[in-house]
Parts: structure tokens; sequence; C-alpha cells
């Protein structure tokens, strides 16, 4: 097949867990003999990225705007080029590049698939032109779309909601490279590089946003620290504007000394820091199957999840601890998790098993082949 996926970046420090599973997607399409061409922007584009999509064709347009990522040509492009592809995908909700794609589509009457990846519900700021968005853009690409593309069940209802038939409907959950996870340097690199010192550490990768939840996560670990006195915290991530009220909560709670707050790490170093973890946390808000719960999965790393991140099935495996999202949960979680080395052992092993047997790219990539297939 000739396979277009359609998504606003491919940036390694910036994109997220959407960008990163739209570039492994087209990889192993790829990998497995179709001809993908991957359309973006130039946002944060990066060469190696590209080099590394095993043949994939990437198309970088330029653009207007660095909040609307409006592109060139991109009609244009179109025009010249979708009736070559058997199968459009098209990625995210709240895309200008996928906003755009849907209106030729629609108007050429051309088929395409579309995967939200979380991108559904209204979050953060600019909720007004969401909603706007979400009348004109949203609910037409939903209800057109050929099929519709869950990476959770909840998001199932979130179609469901924005006029989307069951039927149409098809549930994929997030991959990942798990040989990529496999060596173990028990986290020197990180360390090295960043200075960190050889306590034990709880470690937080993701976005540094109030949705992620990493305000919980410093409450819950300032009252842990007192029966756990030689833990750290460490807290990476993309700073959105949420980084100064995170320092100032831990010099008030007097967390100077034992939280560390590094920007984006990623490559080797991301590999590394999760070697380095004696327990991952993800104190998500809201999230739909986030990545870093595969990539620490994959790594060996004990986690501790919360409820609002759609993902059960590490707890429902003993693959790891689920708990709602509030301080206290997330507390008493992580006292759990500490004070039971040979039960993080088992989860993090039971973990690394689950990921290999379910989530492996090799499987999750054939589930797209069998529904761009129909």
């Amino acid at each position: 097949m000739k396979i277009l996926n359609v998504i606003m970046c491919i940036d390694p420090h910036n994109g997220g867990g959407s960008v990163e599973r739209i570039c492994q997607l087209s990889k192993y399409l790829s990998l497995k003999g179709h001809s993908c061409t991957l359309l973006t922007t130039k946002k944060g584009f990066d060469i190696n990225r590209a080099n590394n999509l095993s043949g994939t064709n990437v198309v970088a347009l330029p653009y207007l705007s660095e909040r609307f990522m409006f592109p060139f040509k991109l009609v244009t492009w179109l025009y010249k080029n979708a009736n070559k592809y058997d199968v459009i995908h098209l990625s995210m909700n709240w895309s200008i590049i996928t906003a755009i794609t849907f209106i030729y589509l629609k108007l050429s009457n051309k088929p395409y698939y579309f995967s939200a990846m979380g991108w559904l519900r209204i979050e953060g700021r600019a909720r007004f032109i969401k909603h706007i968005y979400r009348i004109l853009i949203t609910r037409p690409l939903i209800r057109s779309a050929k099929k519709c593309i869950a990476v959770s069940n909840r998001e199932i209802n979130d179609y469901i909601i924005n006029g989307a038939i069951l039927k149409n409907i098809k549930f994929i959950p997030n991959g990942i490279e798990s040989n990529a996870f496999i060596d173990n340097d028990n986290g020197a690199l990180f360390r090295k590089k960043n200075n960190i010192d050889d306590r034990p550490l709880i470690l937080f990768i993701g976005r540094i946003d109030f949705i992620k939840g990493p305000d919980l996560l410093i409450r819950a670990f300032s009252k842990v620290c007192k029966d756990f006195p030689n833990h750290q915290l460490i807290i990476a991530g993309n700073e959105i504007g949420f980084l100064s009220s995170l320092i100032n909560e831990s010099k008030l709670l007097n967390l100077d000394k034992k939280i560390t707050f590094l920007g984006a790490i990623i490559g080797i170093e991301k590999l590394s820091a999760y070697k380095s973890a004696d327990l991952f946390v993800i104190p998500s808000r809201f999230d739909s199957m986030t990545i870093v719960a595969l990539e620490a999965a994959a790594s060996g790393v004990p986690i501790l999840i919360t409820k609002e991140c759609d993902f059960s099935e590490l707890s429902n495996s003993s693959s790891g601890i689920e708990v709602a999202a509030n301080e206290h949960e997330i507390e008493q979680g992580i006292r759990l998790a500490l004070s039971d080395n040979d039960g993080l052992k088992k989860l993090a092993k039971n973990a690394r098993k689950l990921i290999e047997e379910k989530y492996d790219w090799n499987i999750i990539v054939n589930k797209f082949i069998d529904i761009f297939s129909i």
C-alpha cells in the first residue's frame, strides 16, 4: 500500500507521545514493505529523526506562526499528490495541517482515517477557539472518517460523544520498540551528565504542565520523604509556563536539596534516566495511555500511575500500581512501592513481559495494516 501519514511536526524534543506514535508507525509500515510518506511542517524538524524512519519519505512544509503552524503550499502539495495514496491517515486534533487536509479530502470526496490520540477534550488555553474548532472541524472530521482509531477505551467514548458510530471506531494502543530499552547502564550516563548523586531516585518525565500533575507528585513526595529521607525526586520535561510554580512550591516545602528540575531529555540519555530510577511516577490528572508508561515498563522500572491515564492494564496484570490523581493516594502509592523491594522487582518484571507480548511495534503495526486494508 501507499500510505500518507499527516501530523503537525516530528519534533523529538517538544512533539510528545502523539508525534512519537506517528513517527514509529511510519517507520514500521516502511519496514513491513509499504510505501509510506509522512507529511508534516518544519516545526522542530530534526534531520536525524527523519533519516531514522527506515525509508519513510518525509515532506516538511514551511509554516506561518509558531502557535498555529499554518503550513505554506499544503493545498498545492495535496492537489499534486493526494490521489497517489491508497491510505491517508490524519493525526491529532487542534492541528491546522490536519484541519486543512481534512477540508481538502472532504471536498475531493477522498476517504481517510483519523487518530485523535487523546486530543478530543477541551483543555488548557484558547478554550473558546477550541469550542469553535470542534464544531467546524472536529465533529465533521470524525463523522466523515472511514475509521477513527482510539488509543484508549476512554477515547472510544470521546469519539462517540463527537458523533462517531461505534462500528467505525477501532482500538489500537500505543506501541514501543521494546528492544531499544534492553541495554542497561544503571543510569550512569544520566547521573553523570546531570550531576545527579547516587541517592535512590523517583523519576517523572513528561510535559511540565498542570494536567500532567507534577505538583501533586511534589506534595506527595514532601510527605513521603520524611520516612524515606535518602530518596530524591527528578522532574524532567518541556517547560510550558508551569515550572516556576513548581520551583516555588518545592522551596516552600524545603525540598530544594531533594528535587532536581531538568529540561526535556531524549535519546540514550532518556534510556539511561529510566535505568536510574527506583520508581517511575505518572501523576497525570488526565492522559491517554501515555507513551512514557510503555517506555518505563520496557526499561524494567516499577511504575506508579494514576487511573486518569486510562491504562489500567498495568495494574490488572500486576505490572504497576494504580492510584487516583490526588496527592494523598499518590503518597500512599509511593509508600507502598518503596516499602516492598521484592514487590517492586516483580512489578518491573511483569511490566517488561507485558510490553514484549502486547505492545511492541512489530505487533502494533499489524493492527494498523489490518485496518488500512479494509
